[in-house]
Formats: C-alpha cells, structure tokens, sequence
C-alpha cells in the first residue's frame, strides 16, 4: 500500500491499468461474438500487430531508459 501512496506508484498504477485496458480491447476485438459477424483476417491480423507493438514498445522504451541510466551511474 505504501508503493502506490505516492505520485509514482499511482501514475505507475494508473498507466498499468491503461496498459491491461488497451490490451484487452485488441485482443477481444479478434473474437467473434456473434455467430453471423465474423472478423475479417485483416482486422485480427491488425489487432494482433497492434497488441504486439504496443507491448513491445511498453516493454522496450523502459528497458532502454534503465540501461541508460546505469551506463551513466558512478560506482
């Protein structure tokens, strides 16, 4: 409880839930609800690619900015 207390935690927590959200989204976008409505290869080749970039970049923008940081530590 102490982690999310300050403005960090909660921008962390609040940019966490916006992550889950937005992946949800595409990847139920992919899914067929009804039985007369099926999704076109291209939407779910799309929506598969977007999961995919927003991850990877969610993933990847971080990790770089951590090594940068430790690259420019002083032991």
């Amino acid at each position: 409880s102490k982690i999310v207390s300050g403005f960090g935690g909660t921008l962390c927590l609040i940019l966490s839930f916006l992550y889950i959200l937005a992946s949800v989204v595409l990847l139920a976008m992919t899914v067929s609800w009804h039985p007369a409505i099926v999704p076109s290869s291209t939407r779910i080749a799309a929506c598969l690619s977007g999961f995919i970039v927003l991850s990877w970049l969610l993933g990847l923008v971080p990790l770089r900015l951590g090594l940068r940081k430790v690259r420019t530590l002083e032991v």
